[in-house]
């Protein structure tokens, strides 16, 4: 072992330089080029005999000494850690061997299930696994070794119970009965006090672990604590309540009394540790979804409270439990909003054994200052004077629901809304509040607080009331808006370690994005060392872990079994492209795959007009503007053109040459300004619209915004709104950066033509289909007979986005279907709906066969098989008894697979030293993927910059019976079908398409009447409010206001185009057989 006094001679940058000389050649110790570090076999007999080392040579003796027992104690580590790797990897190959049994009893479950009703709670099981070696079905691929951000556990303190305490009385009976939970602020404020209060806690404070909302976990028994407090005689009680004490839950204020409760610490029972190594082998009666409803939480929910408690003791704060921060490590980005990187952390069911996953994670969250701070930096240091009323909407929307504290008050409340400056702001004054009859008088909030002062002259210091007095910042609400409660701005203070959930404005989202764009090898180092350290697993260990006998077998990442899926062949027009690798731009002669369309219409062209600036913020002529617009379509309509697009201009077909395209721009090409600066740019937008003469009526718009940034960021919306829903004319928006740099215009040009292209009603390519992949897609596929058959499969892709932002609870959810019209596989149909604010489940949609479904969590797998799985069928019979003619199967075979984005799995190549990501194609079905389910993880793409993120895919029903082989090939190939570009994507088109309308669809209510819901809920009332029964009163006629509200919304949305409906969605007729909103 490293001694203290021989590690202390080595400096931070020293040990940095041993850690990243562990995989380097040539070896930093000795200099020879055929190994690292890590297998160097000279040790250092006598100081200053170095055999050529770059590091080494300068090290004092004393370093030396320390420098090789910290190689030695790594080499321990490495040891231990590669016999767990050769176990695990043993036990892998064994688990697969014998998963035939386990899927045949899972099978046998599920049976049992669906004669007991319970068939939805139980999800698909994996049908084997993958071959190794993919010569003999399906698409070549090659088996290959894959690094993941997840460790092995010593699991020795696994084999033990854990125990569960409750701090029984922070939610009151009557608030279960009338089913109002107090905040997580609330109980998070009520369980520190209850942690210091009580007598029993203190003294076991070492011994317990906490979510801080209510819960504790300690690896001692309730009897085991109850004697080392008592004595070893003493005898636990029979009600198992261990402490009774009581807490001040509300200070006094004016005549409000102090608030007090009686809490009780009260041991629960144990939490079933072991059943998690159960799980991981495959034992199907452990699995969580039955430990779930225990009176107990779950192991990993345990291991998460232990985790949480471990990170705090090293500085660190939680969120959620699950993420955990260093103060230290910030990013400010001066708008009263600062970056926090840290690290995800959680205990998760891999096959054959628990493991645990850890990666870094960078969140948003609001500065702790106080409230005339915030908004004169997040309106970019503003002068108070200089606010508007646009000012007070923004900061309204930026703080709405954001706890802060009343300094002079000395309480906790979230903001409900702003209103005007202090000497502005005015509310009428009751003389005595216990006299119901007493008028008052109006007064402003500046006098009021000056008046308060006087009765009480400590409450605020005399110079900050004249400060508040002159204020011009505005004044927070901390009430409700049926009784507002102002305070000036200076005398509240946000509350730390809240999270920003709005988009990010201008600079700070760049910034955002940048910092969380880690390189793979730095996101790895970062994971192995800083995460793993701040969680408490490495030196310094934390004592909460040694207590539990829970460590890891080491600090390195492990390594599991994957393959890589060979690229598809591309099918263009008379072309089948085998990929060496994908590529940016189309070329090489390439064509689209189907250009039936021919446009001979009118082009119009939108320019910006009196724009504020144009890129890196200098101004743009007017002139300018019309050349760039007019180089632009010439541009793109040349790319379309050469990859076989039939433009004509009367009875002439136009080609690539340049006279032909001058000569189709002056007769067809109509260029238009629109004053951006304007207030109202839609009404804008119209009237230039409304003045294009009726025979030049265009069929296709392009719109040039004059920024990316934040001022002109909303035309997009009214763009799309005013084409989409008014004209039903395809069009594309391009940004003047892009537009005004030849070099970046060109390169993205054919990209754009992509577009355009879709939007005219045609597809741009498809993927040649292995004969496997025909099986199950083909009906009639017959290789021997030599028939082809015909595809008859349609590959539904769905999803579901809710609004982000201070009042998400009223906010519309978009959900969104769309579905192939081809075998091509290239053109899809879309249909929107609005439907409850955060409902999940899609409640009406349309759909057969291969479902990919978006945006949902394991715990709503029973919905979406319960619900939309039917809604399919019935969509169907449906269909079947529109035609009134037999349509066969009666009942067609679904495959539901559900696809996540959010997650926090990676995986890296073997090297440690290399920077690079794993290659596209890489499969990952074992190791980390469920014991049982039919599950697995592709990364499909190349990311740009950073480290990539592989996709999960959940298979939930498998009625047409793919292998996992077929389905992970035909995935993998389907993500090369992307529409807008020749590069694969990261996950499969469809759930793409359907993430994107719903985007568009959004677009349509930003900035209008229905984006928010009018008033809002009640408060619960306080002891010196109204009574419950009026209160239950008030919350009855809310929610009668929201259901009309909703109905509303659900009106304008099927009449929002104001010729006709359609049942596609919010947009003309004319688009519904075109890919406009991509």
């Amino acid at each position: 072992m490293t001694t203290p006094e021989a590690n202390q001679s080595l400096t931070e940058q020293d040990k940095k330089a041993i850690a990243n000389g562990r995989d380097e050649t040539p070896c930093i110790r000795c200099g020879e080029k055929n190994h690292e570090l890590m297998r160097c076999s000279i040790i250092e007999g006598k100081f200053g005999q170095v055999a050529g080392g770059k590091i080494w040579n300068r090290f004092s003796p004393e370093q030396r000494l320390a420098a090789d027992e910290l190689v030695a104690d790594q080499q321990t580590t490495m040891e231990i850690y590669q016999k767990g790797q050769a176990d695990y990897e043993q036990g892998l190959l064994d688990f697969r061997e014998s998963f035939h049994r386990l899927a045949g009893n899972f099978a046998a479950l599920k049976e049992e299930a669906n004669k007991n009703g319970l068939g939805l709670k139980v999800y698909e099981p994996r049908p084997l696994f993958a071959p190794q070696q993919g010569k003999n079905v399906g698409r070549p691929w090659k088996p290959i070794f894959v690094r993941t951000n997840h460790f092995f556990l010593d699991d020795r303190g696994l084999d033990k119970e854990l125990h569960q305490y409750t701090i029984s009385g922070i939610i009151t009976a009557e608030q279960e009965n009338e089913h109002r939970i107090p905040s997580r602020l609330r109980r998070k404020e009520l369980m520190e006090k209850a942690l210091t209060q009580s007598s029993f806690i203190q003294f076991h404070s070492q011994d317990f672990a906490t979510d801080n909302l209510g819960l504790l976990v300690s690896v001692l028994s309730a009897e085991d604590l109850w004697k080392a407090r008592h004595g070893p005689d003493s005898t636990l009680p029979d009600d198992e309540v261990l402490d009774e004490f009581e807490v001040v839950s509300r200070q006094a204020f004016k005549n409000i009394p102090e608030e007090k409760l009686r809490l009780k610490l009260i041991y629960n029972g144990p939490i079933a540790m072991p059943t998690l190594k159960e799980v991981s082998k495959g034992n199907i009666t452990s699995l969580p979804l039955i430990l779930q409803h225990g009176t107990t939480i779950t192991p990993a929910h345990a291991m998460g409270i232990l985790i949480s408690t471990a990170a705090s003791r090293q500085g660190a704060f939680a969120l959620n439990g699950k993420k955990f921060y260093s103060p230290q490590n910030t990013i400010d980005f001066g708008i009263g909003v600062s970056a926090y990187r840290g690290f995800f952390a959680a205990l998760k069911v891999g096959m054959g054994k628990p493991l645990l996953n850890v990666s870094r994670c960078t969140t948003a969250f609001y500065d702790s200052v106080t409230g005339d701070i915030f908004m004169r930096r997040y309106r970019r240091n503003t002068a108070a004077s200089d606010f508007t009323e646009e000012d007070r909407i923004v900061l309204e929307r930026v703080l709405k629901g954001i706890r802060v504290h009343i300094s002079y008050q000395n309480r906790t409340k979230p903001i409900c809304s702003l209103g005007q400056p202090p000497k502005e702001e005015k509310f009428l004054k009751k003389k005595d509040r216990d006299d119901k009859n007493e008028k008052g008088r109006m007064i402003s909030v500046a006098d009021h607080l000056d008046e308060e002062n006087r009765t009480q002259p400590a409450l605020v210091p005399a110079i900050q009331i004249q400060e508040v007095k002159d204020s011009e910042c505005f004044c927070v609400n901390i009430g409700s808006r049926q009784k507002p409660q102002f305070i000036p701005a200076e005398l509240v203070t946000i509350v730390e370690h809240q999270t920003f959930k709005l988009n990010l404005p201008g600079d700070a989202a760049a910034t955002m994005i940048e910092e969380t764009r880690e390189e793979p090898q730095n996101s790895r180092r970062n994971v192995c060392q800083e995460g793993l350290r701040l969680l408490g697993f490495t030196s310094p260990f934390s004592d909460i872990f040694k207590k539990a006998n829970i460590g890891l077998k080491g600090n390195a990442m492990i390594g599991i079994p994957a393959c890589q899926i060979s690229y598809p062949t591309i099918l263009y027009k008379d072309l089948a492209h085998k990929l060496d690798e994908p590529s940016w731009n189309l070329g090489g002669g390439k064509k689209y795959l189907n250009t039936t369309s021919v446009f001979s219409g009118y082009v119009l062209v939108i320019v910006p007009k009196n724009a504020q600036y144009g890129i890196e913020g200098e101004m743009i002529t007017d002139d300018l503007y019309q050349s760039m617009g007019a180089k632009c379509i010439k541009k793109i309509f040349e790319e379309m053109i050469r990859c076989g697009v039939n433009v004509t201009s009367g009875t002439t077909r136009v080609s690539i040459h340049e006279n032909s395209i001058e000569a189709w721009f002056k007769q067809r090409v109509l260029i238009q300004a629109a004053d951006v600066s304007q207030g109202t740019f839609e009404a804008e937008l119209q009237t230039v619209i409304a003045n294009i003469p009726k025979d030049t009526k265009p069929d296709f718009i392009l719109y040039l915004n004059p920024s990316k940034k934040s001022e002109y960021a909303q035309h997009f919306a009214s763009v799309k709104r005013v084409i989409d829903t008014k004209l039903g004319i395809p069009s594309l928006c391009i940004a003047d950066d892009v537009a005004r740099s030849q070099r970046k215009f060109y390169q993205y040009a054919s990209n754009i033509a992509l577009k355009a292209n879709l939007k005219l009603g045609n597809s741009n390519h498809n993927i040649g289909l292995t004969p496997h992949e025909k099986s199950r897609l083909f009906t009639g596929f017959n290789p021997q007979a030599k028939t082809e058959g015909r595809f008859d499969t349609l590959i539904l892709g769905a999803d579901v986005t809710h609004a982000t932002g201070a009042s998400p609870e009223t906010s519309l959810s978009i959900a969104a279907v769309v579905g192939n019209v081809d075998q091509n596989m290239g053109k899809f149909y879309g249909s929107v709906r609005c439907q409850g604010a955060g409902v999940e489940i899609i409640e009406d949609m349309h759909g057969k066969i291969l479902y990919y479904r978006d945006g949902v969590g394991d715990s709503q797998y029973e919905m979406i098989r319960r619900n939309e799985v039917r809604a399919i069928e019935s969509a169907y019979a449906d269909y079947r008894a529109e035609l009134k003619r037999t349509v066969e199967p009666e009942k067609p075979p679904i495959t539901v697979v559900v696809v996540t984005k959010r997650h926090n799995t990676r995986f890296y190549p073997p090297q440690a030293n290399s920077t690079a990501n794993c290659d596209p194609g890489t499969c990952v079905e074992s190791g980390v993927t469920s014991p049982v389910y039919f599950d697995f993880f592709l990364q499909s793409h190349t990311p740009v910059k950073g480290t990539a993120k592989p996709t999960y895919y959940c298979v939930l029903q498998n009625e047409m019976q793919f292998s996992p082989k077929i389905l992970q090939d035909f995935t993998n190939a389907l993500c090369y079908t992307y529409v807008r570009t020749c590069l694969p994507v990261s996950y499969v088109p469809p759930v793409y398409y359907a993430d994107r309308l719903c985007d568009r669809a959004r677009a349509y209510f930003k900035n209008t009447s229905v984006a928010h819901l009018v008033t809002e809920q009640p408060k619960r009332p306080t002891k010196t409010d109204q009574t419950p029964t009026a209160w239950k009163a008030e919350i009855d006629g809310w929610k009668r206001d929201k259901a009309a509200w909703e109905a509303d919304v659900s009106q304008k949305w099927k009449s929002y185009t104001t010729d006709s409906l359609n049942t596609a969605g919010p947009w003309k007729e004319t688009l519904n057989k075109t890919m406009f909103w991509m």
